[in-house]
């Protein structure tokens, strides 16, 4: 039987043993800190309570400022980040979290809230869909709270991303349960790629991507400068990033012609890698007086960006081999490769430009044929091929 609440209706209503009455009441401040307040009587406790709310307030600007309305004024503070971060927050702020929070206050927005709208991201666009949103959504609120705008708290809280953490574990086991395919990348479909390739401008790129584990954005920014045949090394210190919409009317960035040449992803991302056997053999074959500039450009001699890559060349040359590869599949190819032979997995991190060894391993690791183990060992198949394809 439920407990029937016999408590009168002004139980907030106390006595001392000396007879003396007094109001009491508990507030949930929106820091989350509970305090109990004292009074003589009900309306000396609102005064009471309006004064430390006006307390937490008068630093605050605009405490009733509402999420679209700070959106210019972050991504304005966001223009001196890297080209990328900027491109993101402005895409997630304008596509997801301007729909989901644009009309509601900032000191609206709880953590209930939060969990409510992971929880259908998750199940709607998958685990990378809420860590995208909720980077830029945890910086947004960091922001806020830095500037002073209504909040002082992050309703983001460290339980609400153990529990998303922990959900996403959860998932995935599951669906590596129900997955009974096992999807593999196919050594003799890259091999076929450098035959293609092999003498053509763009051959550089590929060996770049394919054989060493580059982002295509990296691949495309090196120069002949950045390669040390007699330390037999490359060095990568930039990436071709495109500029896009809104952020070709940046004034930092609205001379660049829609591209700038930005430095790598991450910190370790500037490294030097191994010069495969068939980059060394591509520059040792141009004439010392054309080694300059980039190694691939377009017909007009400027740098390539990615799309241009991908539209011109790429997406041509796949549908001619009727291969469905894109890019970034033979940055995953290389690590499930080596990953596969028994490279060092530190070698292969630190190859590919990782933050982390885990990285790594969680995503670009999948099943590939057997081989020897060293960090050139693709170059060495590849180049065998080529050289078997050239004498038949």
């Amino acid at each position: 039987m439920n407990r029937i609440n016999t408590k009168k209706k002004n139980s907030n209503i106390s006595k001392t043993n000396n007879g003396y009455k007094y109001f009491r009441k508990s507030y949930k401040l929106p820091t989350g800190k509970v305090i109990r307040l004292y009074a003589k009587t009900e309306e000396e406790w609102d005064l009471k309570l309006q004064t430390i709310i006006d307390d937490i307030n008068k630093d605050l600007i605009d405490p009733d400022c509402k999420v679209k309305d700070l959106k210019d004024e972050f991504l304005k503070d966001s223009e001196y980040l890297a080209p990328k971060t900027y491109q993101r927050r402005e895409m997630h702020m304008r596509r997801d979290i301007l729909k989901e929070y644009g009309d509601m206050k900032l000191r609206d927005i709880k953590t209930m809230h939060i969990r409510k709208y992971y929880n259908q991201v998750l199940r709607e666009e998958g685990k990378n869909k809420v860590f995208e949103i909720n980077n830029v959504l945890n910086q947004f609120f960091k922001w806020a709270i830095h500037n002073n705008f209504a909040i002082d708290t992050n309703p983001i809280t460290e339980g609400l991303l153990e529990h998303f953490r922990s959900s996403i574990s959860r998932l995935q086991a599951e669906s590596e349960v129900e997955n009974t395919e096992d999807v593999s990348y196919n050594l003799e479909d890259m091999v076929s790629i450098m035959n293609e390739v092999h003498g053509d401008p763009k051959e550089a790129i590929y060996s770049l991507q394919l054989q060493s584990g580059l982002r295509i954005s990296e691949a495309l920014a090196v120069k002949y400068s950045d390669i040390d045949l007699e330390k037999g090394i490359v060095k990568i210190r930039k990436q071709v990033t495109e500029l896009y919409g809104v952020m070709k009317k940046i004034s930092r960035w609205s001379e660049k012609g829609g591209k700038l040449i930005a430095p790598p992803k991450t910190k370790k991302s500037r490294r030097e890698i191994t010069l495969s056997k068939t980059l060394r053999r591509i520059v040792e074959e141009t004439p010392t007086y054309e080694r300059k500039g980039y190694l691939y450009t377009t017909k007009h001699g400027d740098v390539c960006t990615r799309s241009n890559w991908d539209s011109r060349h790429h997406k041509p040359l796949m549908k001619r081999l009727g291969l469905n590869l894109k890019t970034h599949d033979f940055r995953k190819f290389f690590a499930s490769f080596h990953s596969e032979i028994n490279t060092p997995i530190s070698d292969v991190s630190k190859q590919m430009g990782h933050s982390s060894i885990t990285t790594t391993l969680n995503s670009y690791t999948k099943k590939i044929a057997d081989t020897k183990s060293t960090i050139d060992a693709i170059s060495e198949i590849t180049e065998k091929s080529t050289m078997v394809a050239i004498s038949d």
